[in-house]
């Protein structure tokens, strides 16, 4: 059984993009921006796509797909070439849909990289994506303690009058896993000090809690909340808790 997954270095952020079209203000380079409410919307919604030239070949071992507004319906497949033909791509796999992310672990490396997006029911007759997340993750020797902690948090306002009529402001439901690494040794340690020197308290990364079981389900674009907390116990092993916040717009 694989361990968690981390994933928090974008190598398709730096890549020269391109796509089949883009709605006015909503241009394609909107779906490596961070902030995963701010959309690259197509301007149809069959014969689609969007690609990446990474200049050099390099290796991605998971993509990630948040904020789209694509149907159980979509065909979603993920390409790479060694040259920007697509004929006959080198390495073709199409993706599984899941309403809040679709994922993929792979282990290929290419210059250049292709989404397309087939949906021709969607109601809104274009798809849109916030955010397209891929590079190399990395998976601790040590999984994560049984006892994970999930919360599902509105942050819905409701607020009553003096008349005691309430009314509501509506807000998206977002996702909170806490997690334990238990008995983990100096290595491992370092590992997480090294992630947590790069993402801070500020910065995306993604979080695959079961790679295996619940790879699209139990994946959620996040911040880290938590300092890096370690207990060290006798021979230099410790106790380190994290906690993961979903950001969904």
């Amino acid at each position: 059984m694989s361990s968690v997954r981390f994933l928090y270095t974008f190598k398709f952020d730096d890549a020269t993009i391109t796509s089949s079209g883009e709605e006015s203000g909503l241009p394609d380079d909107n779906a490596v921006d961070d902030f995963v409410a701010k959309k690259w919307r197509t301007t149809a919604d069959t014969g689609q796509w969007i690609k990446f030239d990474l200049g050099p070949a390099k290796k991605i071992t998971m993509l990630a797909i948040f904020g789209h507004n694509l149907t159980s319906g979509a065909t979603v497949t993920l390409e790479a070439h060694t040259s920007d033909a697509w004929d006959d791509p080198l390495y073709s796999q199409e993706l599984t849909w899941n309403e809040k992310a679709i994922v993929e672990f792979l282990d290929q490396t290419y210059q250049w990289w292709r989404i397309t997006l087939e949906d021709g029911s969607n109601p809104d007759t274009y798809i849109e994506i916030g955010r397209i997340c891929a590079g190399e993750y990395i998976e601790p020797t040590v999984n994560v303690s049984q006892d994970v902690q999930k919360q599902y948090i509105d942050p819905s306002v409701k607020q009553e009058s003096a008349g005691r009529q309430g009314y509501a402001i509506e807000k998206d439901v977002y996702r909170v896993f806490d997690v334990m690494f238990t008995g983990i040794d100096r290595t491992q340690q370092n590992q997480l000090i090294v992630m947590f020197k790069v993402v801070k308290n500020i910065y995306m990364l993604v979080f695959a809690l079961d790679p295996d079981n619940y790879p699209e389900e139990d994946t959620i674009y996040c911040q880290l909340t938590t300092p890096l907390q370690q207990a060290i116990g006798a021979l230099e092993y410790g106790d380190v808790p994290l906690s993961f916040e979903e950001k969904v717009s």
